[in-house]
């Protein structure tokens, strides 16, 4: 373990073992193999790097806004190097250009400490071409593990690339031609999520264009996400999903155990699943309040518009997953299948949009494997779709198996439902008519 060196030069502040710095002096160089460190002041010119060790920094009031600088990264931690952050009062970290907020490529890690009780702001660098991650990896760059326990974080991705997670996975590949690759191309080469923890605190989750809220920026898969607590908003603008894949992009693996959850793609990708072209991948959910939802052609939980749903189990929690055109609630976004869905417990409410079914195909998608055994179940399909089935123009409706179930409820059993209320009333109704016109009957003939 080395001791305390501080030494300042017109360029860079090299630093060791329990040191404050003011980043207002100059630029900050973290080495070692440990040490504990306080960040504090404003700068529209310096950066933090950490190139390697395992280091524990508490940022206190730090304001780094490199956005006006044509491509600089506000907080770089180098592959191999470990940070635990500790966030106390306000601070903001910006990036430019092909850099991300807090750069975490593969092979580094950040931890945002259980002790943190203040606010980051993080924003990847955007140009007209690419960007970064608001944490994760720069433009070309898959994430590697980033871990959230506490405080209150805001993260906005650039352009192309995930607010937590990946980079654009797009940039720098060498390809035939300069037409937008399909998506075979290139899904998967870069721009993946890596792994993604939220155990608790306040998390914001904005995606670039193109990008996931948390997951995989443009052509990156989703990674692992594991959600066990804390309140968590994400929200992709275009193309990719809320949480899971960036455009072309699977889900990956996402596993949710905890927490209150909104998911929301606005355009093509699922709120919770795969983006445009992507797979639902496999999704775990066992706890937690969720609220996905697709605004256009994604299913709420599961496939981006092209996409099929993956594998879906839910055990319990209480999950809402909404699509609201051409796609499943749950199950394949427009043009895609249900693949495999298992509900076993919980209170599940899916809705399909237009065409879309509630659990299944979306339109012209085929129905799947549904297994329910469990829980409480409301599945309603958008017109021309089966609730649980095939979406419109879908050619098969798959298999359906009910076991032990509380209780399933689709369309046509609210409207089975609704008439036999009515036909009941009626009954009650003509009996009570029919009593009192005996009665009048007999009162006229007693007099």
């Amino acid at each position: 373990m080395l001791g305390v060196i501080l030494i300042i030069t017109p360029s860079i502040v090299f630093a060791a073992q329990d040191t404050g710095f003011d980043i207002s002096d100059g630029p900050v160089e973290i080495s070692g193999q440990s040490g504990s460190y306080t960040i504090t002041g404003s700068s529209e010119q310096n950066s933090v790097k950490i190139t390697e060790g395992k280091h524990t920094i508490t940022l206190n009031d730090l304001t780094i806004d490199l956005s006006r600088e044509l491509n600089s990264g506000a907080f770089q931690i180098s592959e191999g190097a470990s940070v635990k952050l500790v966030l106390k009062g306000e601070n903001t970290l910006y990036s430019s250009g092909t850099f991300a907020g807090i750069n975490v490529p593969e092979g580094a890690s950040v931890e945002i400490s259980s002790e943190s009780e203040g606010l980051l702001t993080v924003r990847g660098g955007m140009n007209a071409d690419t960007g970064g991650a608001g944490i994760g990896g720069n433009s070309g760059e898959s994430a590697g593990k980033i871990t959230i326990n506490s405080g209150t974080v805001y993260a906005t991705g650039g352009r192309f690339s995930a607010g937590l997670g990946g980079g654009d996975g797009y940039y720098g590949l060498e390809l035939d031609s300069d037409a937008e690759p399909s998506p075979e191309d290139v899904v998967g080469v870069s721009g993946n999520g890596g792994e993604i923890t939220i155990a608790g605190g306040f998390v914001t989750a904005n995606g670039g264009y193109k990008g996931a809220g948390i997951g995989g920026g443009y052509a990156g898969n989703g990674g692992l996400i594991t959600i066990s607590g804390g309140s968590v908003e994400s929200t992709s603008e275009n193309s990719a999903a809320g949480i899971g894949g960036g455009y072309a992009g699977n889900g990956g693996r996402i596993i949710i155990s905890g927490g209150t959850i909104d998911a929301l793609s606005e355009f093509a990708g699922a709120g919770i699943g795969g983006g445009e072209y992507g797979s639902g991948g496999e999704i775990e959910i066992s706890e937690g309040m969720i609220n996905a939802a697709s605004n256009t052609f994604g299913a709420g939980i599961g496939g981006g518009q092209n996409g099929n749903s993956g594998k879906i189990t839910i055990s319990g929690g209480t999950v809402q997953a909404v699509n609201h055109l051409y796609a499943a609630g749950i199950g394949g976004g427009k043009g895609g299948n249900a693949e495999e869905i298992t509900i076993l417990g919980g209170t599940v409410t899916a809705r399909g949009g237009s065409y879309g079914a509630g659990i299944g195909g979306g339109q012209d998608g085929n129905g799947g494997t549904v297994v329910i055994s469990g829980g409480s179940v409301s599945a309603v399909a958008g017109s021309g779709a089966e609730d649980i089935g095939a979406g419109q123009g879908g050619s098969d409706s798959g298999s359906l198996t009910y076991k032990n179930t509380e209780s399933v409820i689709t369309k046509n059993l609210v409207i089975i439902i609704i008439i036999g209320v009515l036909a009941a009333a009626f009954i009650v109704i003509l009996s009570l008519y029919l009593n009192l016109k005996k009665k009048r009957l007999i009162s006229k003939q007693e007099d």
